[in-house]
């Protein structure tokens, strides 16, 4: 199964219009993003741990909250998160 990957530049204009026409606050969008993304997971997959890598701002709120959530599910949970700086790269 294959997912897009989309830029990061595009999902904060998608999230800004979501909040503006809803109208939701931005933790509420952050919420059902990752309960949907969660209820995925769950779907697809057995398992009782995960690791969850996250960024800085809210992607890596989306991750924590993703976290939480397995984590209530009974899901032994292990956080990173990662902070790049201009003169740091991911690869």
């Amino acid at each position: 199964m294959s997912l897009p990957i989309y830029a990061a530049d595009k999902i904060k204009k998608w999230d800004q219009f979501t909040i503006e026409n809803e109208p939701i606050s931005s933790i509420d969008l952050m919420e059902r993003a990752a309960n949907t993304c969660t209820k995925q997971i769950v779907a697809r997959n057995i398992f009782n741990s995960a690791v969850i890598f996250c960024g800085v701002g809210n992607n890596g709120g989306d991750g924590l909250v993703i976290a939480r959530l397995l984590h209530e599910r009974a899901v032994k949970v292990k956080v990173y998160i990662l902070e790049f700086t201009k003169n740091q790269s991911p690869y």
